[in-house]
């Protein structure tokens, strides 16, 4: 685990109110539609995808506010059906979690009880963010996933 402040970057990206339940509806269908859409717009895709989870506490049941981002590059002053927006720094405890998504949990039940071991304190918006690195449905032990929790 490490404390970092991730670089402020922009992007095009998908909001929605939805549970852990819901996200299957989301996995595969939304991250290609932003990649068609940045490419159908001409612009860079500077990064991996995000997944930002803002009041999400774990429970499958519970309704969190989810966004999914592409960072780009390129003029943000065009119709989209997505939105765009500037990320300012996100200063975060990091770790990286490889293989399979049903078992982030885990990643996270070290990161939350490690920052309040040292004494920091999780954003006010408990705004966690998930870079995914590497993404492979067929093979999940090869995914590569940076978990991103925010701190004050």
């Amino acid at each position: 685990m490490q404390v970092k402040t991730m670089p402020p970057m922009t992007v095009l990206y998908y909001t929605t109110r939805t549970t852990f339940a819901g996200l299957e509806d989301i996995i595969g269908k939304v991250p290609q539609e932003l990649q068609n859409e940045a490419n159908r717009l001409q612009l860079f895709i500077s990064g991996p995808q995000y997944w930002f989870y803002f009041g999400a506490d774990g429970k499958p049941d519970t309704e969190f506010t989810l966004e999914v981002a592409l960072p780009i590059k390129g003029d943000v002053n065009q119709s989209s059906a997505y939105q765009f927006k500037h990320l300012s720094p996100f200063k975060c405890v990091a770790a990286t979690h490889e293989g399979g998504w049903d078992q982030l949990h885990l990643t996270y039940g070290k990161i939350i009880p490690w920052l309040f071991s040292q004494g920091m304190q999780m954003a006010n918006d408990l705004e966690c963010r998930e870079m995914y690195v590497n993404v492979d449905f067929e093979e999940q032990e090869n995914n590569l996933t940076e978990v991103l929790v925010g701190i004050k």
